[in-house]
């Protein structure tokens, strides 16, 4: 069986077809699972790593410190002052450093999102290289079901078969999601029904325990509508991508030559797939705004949303946290960015230049949307989504080189093209792995000195405790020697 795309794929290989004739042109390995599997590997050891690295070095600083009160050594002041210059609560920096992390996956996801839709949306064939590149992290980065999990084996590839199981498995997911939630924020009930308190005391931490919990699954589901909004989104405005093909008036759906839009069973799956736009692309967004609007007066004041008003907008951190507190509505401009430059895409001259140009223009209003607001809170994550618009916007100019067939005139290499495409969208993971490693592997760093100088110090200590060790006045000939020499060094 052929699936939308005119791959044949049998739960493990892939027969190659033509899509406009029934002639099979080759059979080659799938080598998707593995690459799948392998990235998700990856990204579960990497992230282990960071957990690791972030876990390791606090600790150990308390460690230090801990003995420095115990000992009561006549440097405990120093060390202390020395070791909390330029240092925060252990767990605020851990919370920090997950939602940097969550925040740079956030950004770096919807730019794949968008960048490995352009090849359908804009009807370009672009270089093999850049070509396989995207259809390799496509399955995962949009969250396709269909493909990822074979699904077409049992069901058959058809587009409309894809269309279902895109659409109906979120909405079983997101119910699951909140059943779980329920289940969960219930035991921890029962457990505070287990201690001893006043009943007022006793409800309102039972009210507590549950709502942390349903809290908890509310984030995740923000989470979860976040990853599919892109690929759902497109999945029903496909269903309208229909054209002919040469001297045949039938219009055929785009996105499953097989289809011809004019049946009745296409009709069906029209209506289908508009009752589906009023759940994702405009239904995600709405809810998006819903829920902010109902707490701009805490989401939109520094001291509230940190403070007192905390609580109250903790299930729905995912959509404000990473933002600056004037910039609390730009979850919802991001939802209609990506909706502009993938679903919506595709009814604006069909693979036409001028289709490209629009999104070219799309792709600047964002860049400067991005440049003058600066929305996100840490630098680091306005740098990394300003230059993700950038690669969008080369991405989408090569586009346009691929459509006016630039290659008759300018002889320029379909490999060197497919390799600076590559590379232009790999410049967003690479900066965000930079971006994650920087700030653990800089704390390790400066952990390792300052356990270097605690040694010092301590040793220098231990040196002081008999008199002839010490100069008139009490001080300690050899902790001021260090001290003479750490000042010159710093000079140097």
């Amino acid at each position: 069986s052929r699936d939308p795309l005119g791959f044949c794929t049998p739960c493990g290989v892939a027969v190659v077809v033509n899509a406009t004739q029934p002639k099979i042109l080759g059979f080659e390995m799938n080598s998707t699972n593995v690459t799948m599997i392998t990235m998700i590997v990856g990204l579960i050891m990497t992230i282990i790593a960071l957990k690791v690295l972030q876990c390791v070095f606090p600790p150990l600083k308390r460690r230090i410190m801990k003995y420095y009160d115990m000992e009561g050594k006549s440097l405990t002041d120093l060390v202390m002052k020395r070791m909390k210059v330029a240092s925060k609560n252990d767990d605020e920096e851990e919370g920090n450093f997950f939602q940097e992390l969550k925040t740079k996956f956030k950004i770096v996801t919807s730019f794949y999102q968008i960048t490995t839709q352009f090849s359908l949306s804009l009807r370009v064939q672009f270089p093999p290289i850049f070509t396989n590149f995207t259809d390799k992290i496509s399955g995962l980065v949009n969250l396709e079901v269909f493909s990822l999990f074979k699904v077409g084996c049992l069901m058959g590839n058809s587009y409309y078969n894809s269309l279902l199981v895109t659409t109906l498995a979120p909405l079983f997911i997101s119910v699951m999601i909140f059943v779980l939630g329920a289940i969960f924020g219930l035991k921890a009930r029962r457990r505070v029904e287990q201690g001893r308190m006043e009943e007022e005391e006793f409800k309102a931490a039972k009210r507590k325990a549950f709502n942390e919990v349903f809290g908890a699954a509310t984030s995740a589901f923000l989470a979860f509508t976040y990853l599919i909004f892109a690929s759902t989104s497109s999945a029903c405005f496909k269903t309208f991508q229909c054209e002919a093909y040469g001297d045949d008036p039938t219009m055929y759906l785009v996105a499953d030559k097989t289809k011809d839009c004019a049946s009745s069973e296409h009709k069906f799956w029209e209506k289908y797939s508009i009752a589906m736009m009023g759940v994702y692309p405009f239904g995600i967004p709405l809810m998006y705004m819903y829920l902010l609007l109902k707490v701009k007066s805490i989401v939109s004041d520094e001291e509230m949303r940190s403070g007192e008003g905390k609580d109250k907008v903790e299930s729905i951190n995912f959509l404000w946290r990473a933002y600056e507190p004037e910039c609390w509505w730009f979850e919802v401009f991001e939802c209609g960015r990506r909706l502009a430059l993938t679903g919506l895409l595709i009814f604006i001259a069909p693979g036409t230049p001028v289709q490209s140009v629009v999104a070219l223009l799309i792709a600047t209003v964002s860049i400067k949307v991005y440049a003058k607001y600066q929305p996100f809170i840490e630098d680091s994550d306005d740098l990394l989504a300003e230059v993700s618009q950038y690669s969008i916007f080369f991405t989408l100019l090569s586009a346009l080189i691929v459509q006016v067939d630039v290659s008759k005139e300018d002889s320029y290499s379909q490999d060197m093209l497919g390799v600076g495409m590559v590379i232009i969208n790999s410049v967003a993971v690479i900066m965000a792995i930079i971006a994650m490693l920087y700030q653990p592997l800089y704390d390790g760093i400066k952990m390792a000195v300052k356990r270097h100088t605690w040694h010092t110090e301590k040793m220098l200590s231990n040196r002081c405790n008999c008199p002839e060790a010490k100069v008139p006045g009490g001080k300690c000939k050899a902790f001021a020697h260090y001290n003479e020499a750490m000042a010159t060094s710093r000079d140097e």
